[in-house]
């Protein structure tokens, strides 16, 4: 629930027509760049008319109600900790915290290591087990059994809705859909390229669920978006689920990559390498089955 000192503002007819990020610089303090005012937006501490907007870039309306989540108006740098869940002088399996993009730069700094190689990527808010390469030959072999498959990743995801069945399957295809406010939105398209994702239900309570999921292949959001289309939208996931507010407020989309499978492209040695729940999932946990 937000406290009754958060800032909230509501715009005039000279404001309309601006956008969201330009209109809270504007009402902040000098201090607050233009960078911490995107992170407060990407962080889920902005409402715009009691719903939570997640566009700088929307325009807004005169009458609209602005209220910000001030806590959320972090430093100016991020901290960066990133925990080596394996290593060997070929690759690491690092544990990504939520809130940090898979750029390079992020775990090159994080590592303390300038030569470093992106095999896949999280989403920013996902959080979990993550491969990075050591070299440019081993990001190629990589990149090989991601191609062919030959890996088993394994997320898990706190989710809204009711259940009809513990097991279950979606295949469809997937492609962008349109682009709405400079943010993409991915969704089945006739001409998209084919997904799968196996999901079965591990917990649920009250309309919540602790979900399973094996994507076979791997588009963009893919699980997001057919755990949305199953109307089981995953909890703090405002991009696919926009109509109407969870039960439940989370601060950044419930989705971690619990483990990662795979063979050892060099030692052929079997790696099953997990990562625990971070605080934040542990916390939903507790309060949704407890």
């Amino acid at each position: 629930m937000r406290s009754l000192k958060d800032p909230l503002w509501v715009v005039s007819s000279k404001d309309e027509g601006e956008r969201l990020q330009a209109f809270l610089k504007g009402k902040l303090e000098s201090n607050a760049s233009g960078k911490r005012i995107k992170g407060l937006i990407d962080a889920y501490g902005c409402r715009v008319n009691g719903r939570v907007e997640l566009f700088a870039s929307y325009r807004l309306r005169a009458g609209d109600r602005v209220q910000i989540d001030k806590e959320k108006l972090g430093p100016k740098e991020r901290s960066c900790l990133v925990k080596i869940l394996y290593e060997d002088e070929d690759l690491y399996v690092v544990d990504k915290p939520s809130g940090i993009s898979s750029e390079l730069s992020s775990f090159q700094k994080a590592l303390q290591q300038d030569s470093l190689f992106l095999v896949h990527r999280l989403d920013k808010e996902t959080s979990g087990v993550m491969l990075l390469a050591k070299n440019a030959f081993m990001q190629k072999l990589l990149e090989v059994l991601f191609k062919k498959r030959k890996l088993q990743k394994v997320y898990h995801a706190l989710v809204e809705g009711r259940v009809s069945t513990r097991v279950f399957t979606v295949e469809n295809k997937l492609g962008k859909r349109c682009v709405y406010e400079g943010q993409a939105l991915w969704g089945e398209l006739d001409q998209g390229l084919v997904a799968l994702t196996h999901f079965e239900v591990i917990q649920e309570k009250n309309h919540h669920a602790l979900v399973h999921c094996e994507p076979v292949t791997g588009r963009t959001h893919q699980i997001r978006v057919h755990l949305a289309g199953q109307k089981l939208p995953i909890l703090g996931d405002y991009h696919y689920h926009r109509e109407t507010p969870f039960a439940y407020k989370a601060s950044r989309v419930l989705l971690h990559a619990y483990s990662l499978t795979l063979q050892h492209p060099k030692t052929h040695k079997r790696l099953s390498i997990q990562s625990p729940y971070p605080q934040d999932f542990n916390k939903a946990l507790l309060d949704l089955f407890s």
